[in-house]
């Protein structure tokens, strides 16, 4: 997949990109679109170019642009605001939630007691059914993602880091969600609809732009 001098470089050819399909049939009208006759890009330079956040963080974690250190660096940054915005998810859908089966695990949840995959999956399945609970629910499966990130980070054998990365997209848009559902605004038609995928484009979107920072951060001087 890389080029000859690639991996002490760190740079990528059109042919690099190419290969891994990142734009399907259009990668190479692309990729000689944006690398405008220069034979290689380097990650900081790739960063500068017309594409999006997820495609910038798609050549760092599946690329082998950072070297074990950035890597885990890097999650550690991701996964700690993927924690905060689960929490917070759960302070303000769960804590004080009216449900008391949601409510004990949420105290649990909070103080670190237990976050098992058997508990969330119990708290899930008794309120997934119920009416006007919508926001509690997306807060849970914030968790629960939560929690599947943790263990593959936690795992000698992840799948890996973009996986975790994604994960954590997940998490923060599950969290988007449940804010939306709270706010218990009348909405006609298929509005609604709107608003939430707005609401879960905007947070995508938010997250993944704080993650090139955490890119940026972690680069340093190093490359």
């Amino acid at each position: 997949m890389f080029s000859s001098n690639q991996s002490k470089a760190k740079t990528w050819t059109v042919d690099d990109v190419v290969e891994e399909e990142l734009w399907g049939k259009n990668s190479k009208d692309i990729c000689e679109r944006l690398w405008n006759g220069r034979k290689h890009l380097s990650l900081k330079e790739i960063i500068k170019l017309d594409i999006t956040p997820e495609d910038v963080m798609y050549f760092a974690l599946r690329m082998n642009a950072l070297n074990d250190n950035q890597i885990a660096l890097l999650i550690d940054k991701i996964m700690r605001r993927a924690n905060d915005t689960a929490d917070r998810a759960v302070r303000i859908h769960c804590a004080n939630c009216g449900i008391e089966v949601v409510e004990q695990w949420a105290d649990k949840w909070l103080t670190l007691i237990d976050r098992s995959e058997s508990s969330l999956d119990k708290t899930y399945g008794a309120v997934q059914s119920l009416h006007d609970a919508d926001s509690v629910i997306m807060a849970i499966a914030s968790c629960q993602t939560f929690v599947a990130a943790l263990i593959d980070t936690l795992s000698l054998n992840n799948r890996s880091p973009w996986y975790i990365a994604s994960l954590c997209m997940t998490v923060v848009k599950a969290a988007a969600k449940a804010d939306a559902y709270a706010a218990d605004v009348e909405w006609v038609g298929g509005l609604f609809e709107a608003y939430i995928d707005g609401i879960e484009h905007a947070s995508y979107d938010a997250e993944f732009r704080m993650q090139i920072r955490d890119l940026i951060e972690v680069m340093g001087d190093t490359e």
